[in-house]
């Protein structure tokens, strides 16, 4: 039988005979460098290689020089040196060094070192290494800039000049591609990072601005071409009210004019700013106020982005820290038409947030009514199922309001099933067994409007709520509460 399968070792014992299903297993792997450790410098790199592949037997991938790298990463980086002069050049071997962590790796020397031979790679070379290196520089920004700034610099220009050689453009783009996310992973994202590591930052102040070098590298990256352009805007504005703070004349000519311009650069600017947005500074917010009330009538928005969206536009209509100023950041008849023309989604996300507000700022208390009264539309269309549950989650935040919000939006409830603040999933006491029992003729007027003539439809646990108004005596002989629960028995 062997002479027929010459290919039979006694290893194959293993596997032959075996059932041809799949099996899960795990992946080991083997960084020991003990099989290079010792060799010539010029035979490293090429031994390595050769070792560096998957055992299918054992399961097991050996990466030696990565182990190597990571034990004595100066004779890793002396392998990688010389087979440089010889005319090789290993981009997995880069790879290895650059992302070993360890103590010694962090040496200064080490990171100059590093750094230096870098910057020496020709820019075709250092555009097959990006990633790695703009990791590199992301992971080791701070101690770079602290103890040795000019090698910062020089491996920035290297990565700027590949990238200015070599752009690049995502094939087979999903039209609805997310430049945050894009952003995040890229090496643009790890550069940007690496700046904003920079511990003089906390010196920065509005009076000087940005030091030159922050503004050069920042526009260095923000006038590059194709997916590197749309990246860098998109990772620079989600820091825009920061740099407005510190910059307001270079952040106005280089990052505002994205705001207001049509296309992707537009589109890039818009979902990195919304990414995870606070309030901006007055003067910033009468900026960006046109782009706002833009965005809201557009279709397409990412979640996270209307979420973040209806935060600012509601924050602007409330402007308490500038109460005694004429006139709001958002008016009330800007506010309304904006919810008047937006899509249900952005109008439930705004009333979320109003909820959450309420419950958190007895300012917001004082405001509830005059936003339920003055801004909230009227049309038929935002009277929707979703957007009644929000209004009565509203009503029962505050118990000393729940009256007089009552009476502005029981005109405009239809049947829900959504409520939260209706659903009872506890037995602990919650707002609104506080309020219907503190008012528990206007809370039957609110289950009624809210509650649809199918109980199948109604809260989970609503009925713990209907039975609260069997004992008061304003309530308990209602026909309107025997109705209810006569339906309420019958599921």
């Amino acid at each position: 039988l062997k002479s027929i399968a010459t290919e039979w070792t006694e290893r194959s014992v293993a596997y032959t005979a075996q059932p041809n299903v799949s099996k899960i297993r795990s992946m080991d792997i083997d960084m020991s460098a003990a099989p290079i450790e010792r060799l010539p410098i010029r035979e490293v790199l090429d031994i390595a290689e050769a070792l560096g592949h998957y055992d299918f037997n054992s399961h097991t991938e050996r990466q030696p020089f990565r182990g190597l790298a990571k034990l004595r990463p100066a004779r890793a980086l002396s392998a990688i040196t010389d087979a440089t002069r010889m005319g090789k050049f290993f981009p997995w071997a880069w790879a290895a060094l650059l992302s070993s962590s360890n103590a010694k790796v962090k040496n200064p020397r080490i990171l100059s070192t590093i750094g230096r031979r870098l910057a020496r790679l020709p820019v075709d070379k250092m555009s097959e290494i990006v990633y790695p290196v703009s990791e590199w520089l992301s992971k080791f920004g701070e101690e770079l800039v602290s103890e040795t700034s000019e090698v910062f610099d020089l491996v920035w220009e290297a990565l700027v000049s590949s990238y200015i050689a070599f752009p690049t453009v995502k094939q087979n783009a999903r039209p609805d591609r997310n430049w945050v996310n894009e952003g995040l992973n890229s090496p643009i994202g790890r550069m940007i990072e690496a700046l904003f590591k920079d511990p003089t930052t906390t010196a920065f102040q509005p009076t000087t601005g940005l030091p030159r070098p922050w503004k050069r590298r920042l526009n260095q990256l923000l006038d590059l071409h194709c997916d590197f352009r749309q990246h860098a805007i998109a990772m620079t504005s989600a820091q825009l009210n920061w740099l407005f703070h510190v910059d307001a004349n270079w952040t106005e000519s280089k990052l505002l004019p994205f705001a207001n311009n049509a296309g992707i650069d537009s589109d890039a600017f818009w979902e990195g700013y919304l990414w995870n947005v606070r309030t901006p500074q007055r003067l910033l917010y009468t900026r960006l106020k046109p782009g706002f009330i833009a965005l809201a009538q557009r279709k397409g928005l990412h979640r996270n982005e209307e979420t973040q969206l209806a935060a600012l536009l509601l924050a602007g209509w409330g402007d308490f820290e500038n109460e005694f100023t004429p006139e709001r950041l958002v008016t009330d008849i800007e506010l309304r038409e904006i919810l008047i023309h937006a899509n249900n989604e952005f109008r439930s996300h705004l009333l979320w947030h109003l909820e959450k507000w309420t419950e958190e700022n007895i300012q917001w208390k004082d405001h509830l009514s005059i936003f339920l009264r003055s801004v909230w539309p009227k049309q038929r269309d935002v009277r929707t199922p979703e957007i009644s549950g929000r209004l009565v989650d509203i009503s029962l935040t505050t118990p000393n309001l729940f009256p007089e919000v009552l009476d502005i939006i029981l005109p405009r409830l239809v049947a829900t099933s959504s409520s939260l603040r209706l659903t009872c999933i506890s037995e602990k006491e919650t707002t609104t067994n506080i309020i219907a029992e503190r008012h528990p003729q206007e809370f039957l007027k609110l289950l009624l409007a809210s509650l649809g003539p199918d109980p199948v439809n109604w809260p989970y646990g609503v009925d713990k709520f209907i039975m609260l108004l069997t004992a008061p005596p304003c309530t308990q002989n209602e026909p309107s509460l025997l109705e209810l629960c006569k339906r309420m028995k019958s599921r």
